[in-house]
């Protein structure tokens, strides 16, 4: 009787597991097995919410997995409305009981998923899957950054002396900004400077000014604290100028120094590391009113204030571009004259390199940003795309979501670690300027985010006027001066009326 007894408890024990007793199952349903290959647990567990974008999923086995049978086809996770499947990669973990998908990019917001397990997956004994398994899960929505507000924007009350737009503003000591240059109109530019001085919250004239009348020239401070002021163009032909000047912040005047080799305008100027400065590109107008791109590039050396060629020249003709200097010395050089080939400038070599791998988008006249992390951001720039480049990996990557608008000739500063104002801008296309103005994030996800600041003044943030061709300085004490423009009028006046932007300051 007890042998009949213990042949019917294996038999009913060979038909429970022969039915996947216990085992997982679809919708959810899955659980330990007793005997089989099957999936004993997940993180997140079923029916998890809210959970954040990033979030790795993890399926425990019951027994070691075949690595050779976790692909992309046995094991992934698809979205419950339309079964798409989201990219990612998959580990494996020592004991092989562990499998984990990480998605790349992460997950959308406020989305449903479900992992799934096919019965494709195999175990190390040569076991598959015995039942296919799959379990929901929905992520949450972002949270809000640190908001950009209204009362963060104040006008300065004094006005600058003379109305101003592709002028520039240079950061000097103490809390002053160098305010030099400009279009007054579409058809009259100023040599006149003026400082701004923080600790009186007014503008004065700094005494002599630019050695000529211009616009779209570049300033750069460098390492001896004086602030190089080259090229640019004048409205009666819109040819570029070569000529420099020097401004000195301990006696606030203006030096004639040695003259570009190459008349230019929307050229770049780029302090390097070792105290010279590096001038890339731009354009002039020739004889016959022709428009004439460079590729070429000189180097400003403060020693003997000369300039001189680089060792090669650029790959592309470029005007509009834009050169940011990396962490390690380097420069890269995005954009301008309709083109995707990015290059970097080596100061070490003083030569130019291509980037194979080109910018995700056609841009001039853009935002480039160096963030903390050494990425530089790139956005605008007559769309509405973003997107990094990562020096170590000398890779463009487009950014999560788009900007809210087309922009060129926008502000773009970083303004919190890591977070950049995007501001006003003009789109060409539709001869429009706008007072708008948006905010990227880079901590959200792999490539950040761009959210939108409201644009109605009973709603949230706007300007007094709408502006591009404006330029931006900080200030040293966490705020920013924003002056000048073209404002509504295309044809002038340019505006003379200058915005502080304090980040600091919270809502009532």
């Amino acid at each position: 009787m007890r042998i009949h007894m213990l042949l019917l408890l294996a038999v009913v024990l060979s038909l429970t597991t022969a039915c996947g007793g216990g085992g997982g199952g679809g919708g959810g349903g899955g659980g330990p097995s007793t005997g089989n290959f099957a999936v004993r647990a997940v993180d997140p567990r079923s029916g998890s919410s809210s959970l954040p974008n990033d979030s790795p999923v993890t399926v425990f086995l019951t027994s070691a997995v075949d690595p050779l049978s976790v692909t992309d086809l046995s094991l992934y996770v698809e979205r419950q409305d339309d079964g798409t499947r989201h990219p990612g990669f998959h580990s494996i973990s020592t004991d092989k009981l562990r499998v984990t998908f990480t998605p790349d990019p992460w997950f959308d917001t406020a989305t449903g998923y479900r992992i799934v397990a096919t019965t494709g997956l195999m175990s190390d004994g040569g076991t598959l899957l015995h039942r296919e398994f799959d379990s929901p899960f929905s992520t949450g929505p972002w949270p809000s950054p640190k908001p950009v507000h209204q009362l963060q924007f104040t006008a300065v009350l004094e006005k600058l002396a003379v109305g101003r737009s592709s002028h520039t503003s240079t950061a000097l000591p103490l809390g002053f900004v160098l305010i030099a240059g400009g279009y007054r109109s579409g058809t009259d530019v100023t040599a006149s400077a003026e400082i701004y001085d923080s600790g009186r919250n007014d503008f004065f004239l700094a005494m002599g000014g630019l050695s000529e009348g211009k616009g779209n020239h570049t300033a750069t401070k460098m390492s001896n604290g004086l602030v190089l002021l080259a090229g640019g163009e004048r409205p009666e032909d819109f040819r570029g100028l070569t000529s420099v000047d020097l401004f000195s912040p301990a006696t606030l005047d203006f030096i004639p120094t040695t003259p570009l080799n190459h008349e230019r305008t929307f050229h770049t100027a780029t302090a390097l590391l070792d105290g010279r400065v590096l001038v890339t590109g731009g354009r002039t107008k020739d004889a016959s009113g022709g428009t004439v791109w460079h590729r070429s590039a000189e180097i400003y050396d403060p020693a003997d204030e000369s300039f001189s060629f680089t060792g090669n020249e650029m790959a592309m003709l470029r005007a509009g571009h834009r050169a940011t200097r990396l962490l390690d010395g380097r420069v890269l050089i995005t954009g301008g004259s309709g083109n995707r080939i990015a290059e970097i400038y080596d100061p070490v070599t003083d030569r130019f390199s291509t980037i194979l791998a080109g910018m995700y988008a056609v841009r001039s006249l853009h935002g480039s940003v160096l963030m903390p992390n050494g990425v530089v951001f790139l956005s605008d720039g007559g769309n509405r795309t973003g997107e990094l480049y990562d020096p170590e990996k000398d890779v463009f990557t487009p950014t999560a979501n788009q900007s809210s608008a087309v922009r060129s000739a926008a502000l773009h500063f970083e303004f919190r670690p890591g977070e950049v104002l995007n501001l006003g801008g003009i789109d060409f296309e539709l001869s429009f300027i706008h007072a708008t103005m948006e905010q990227y994030v880079q901590d959200y996800g792999p490539t950040g985010r761009y959210f939108g600041i409201a644009a109605h003044p009973e709603h949230g943030v706007y300007l007094a006027d709408p502006r591009a061709y404006s330029a931006v300085s900080p200030l040293g004490d966490g705020r920013f001066l924003i002056t000048g423009g073209l404002g509504p009028d295309f044809h002038g006046p340019d505006l003379d009326t200058a915005v502080l932007f304090d980040p600091r300051v919270e809502k009532d």
